[in-house]
């Protein structure tokens, strides 16, 4: 995931961090990695980092590499 405003880094990390089913890797400014933690069929997990995400970041401050 890359983020438009690298700015917004820290806060993204400290939420997502909370989540003990999720690791989230800090690969270079502005871009992280994020492992979801399950037994999940790849769409399936799409769909649900999708959706943590969305309740973390607007959707519109990042990007899905």
């Amino acid at each position: 995931m890359r983020l438009h405003d690298p700015s917004e880094l820290g806060r993204l990390l400290a939420e997502l961090g909370l989540q003990p089913d999720l690791i989230v890797t800090q690969l270079d400014e502005g871009v992280i990695e994020l492992d979801l933690l399950g037994s999940y069929g790849v769409e399936e997990m799409h769909r649900e980092l999708e959706r943590r995400l969305d309740q973390c970041a607007p959707r519109h401050g990042f990007t899905v590499d």
